[in-house]
């Protein structure tokens, strides 16, 4: 008999008795919650502020204030990029420069 223990015996003995799929779940729980306290700590800060048609129609639609994690990464990705680029071709006297607009409101937006 060897000194190491069954993976079978094992498999499932966590606290939730269902290995990593229990620790996925709380963990891409706990990503939305966040997203969605920062969206209404920003609601409290911003909404005194704004006319009583403005706050329905931002409370109306929580999801663009969460669905930005895709164009913020990638527009901080292509920042970090830059910067790299800047900094290992400054002895070689290359110049890098990155266009950065704001977000515009299109019919995409």
């Amino acid at each position: 008999m060897g000194n190491g223990t069954s993976i079978g015996r094992v498999r499932g003995l966590g606290a939730a008795h269902n290995g990593a799929h229990h620790w996925l779940v709380q963990r891409f729980t706990a990503i939305g919650n966040l997203l969605l306290v920062l969206w209404f700590g920003a609601s409290l800060l911003l909404l005194p502020n704004f006319s009583y048609g403005a706050v329905t129609e931002w409370l109306a639609r929580p999801v663009p204030a969460t669905g930005m994690a895709d164009y913020v990464s990638a527009k901080n990705a292509l920042m970090g990029l830059s910067k790299a680029m800047a900094a290992e071709w400054a002895d070689d006297r290359i110049r890098v420069n990155m266009v950065s607009p704001g977000l515009a409101r299109t019919d995409m937006t």
